[in-house]
């Protein structure tokens, strides 16, 4: 099995791209790993159940040393794994996005308030337009 593939994913209208570095308007970044099989036999033996907690232990890194606060895209990775066989024009890929799932109910310090009581209207549409 070769990793192909380790950066940020470029989804745009028409396509996904892998770009090491760059961002233009109208893409959004999804940090994820690819791992391309060269053989079926691969593809089907390989441990899927190892991915996930590969990918879910690096989601749970980038939360416990900050980085996902710096760079928040980091919680929304994932997993890739592939096989072409191109001379039958056949394709195989699962796809693997790890979720974290706390073991206790998350109890809330406070009630939740409205985002028009902590955010004016001009701050709420300047956001608004930043995500479009």
């Amino acid at each position: 099995m070769h990793k192909v593939c380790r950066a940020c994913f470029k989804l745009t209208s028409r396509h996904l791209t892998c770009k090491a570095n760059g961002q233009h308007p109208g893409q959004y970044p999804l940090p994820g790993s690819l791992l391309n099989t060269n053989t079926i036999d691969l593809f089907k033996t390989c441990n899927k159940q190892d991915l996930i907690n590969k990918s879910a232990k690096k989601i749970w890194d980038a939360i416990m040393s900050g980085e996902a606060l710096a760079n928040p895209q980091l919680l929304n990775s994932f997993t890739m794994l592939t096989f072409a066989n191109l001379k039958k024009y056949s394709y195989h890929y699962w796809f693997a996005f790890p979720a974290l799932i706390p073991s206790s109910p998350i109890l809330l310090n406070k009630q939740p308030t409205s985002i028009s009581q902590v955010l004016t209207l001009v701050r709420f549409n300047h956001f608004y337009l930043v995500m479009i």
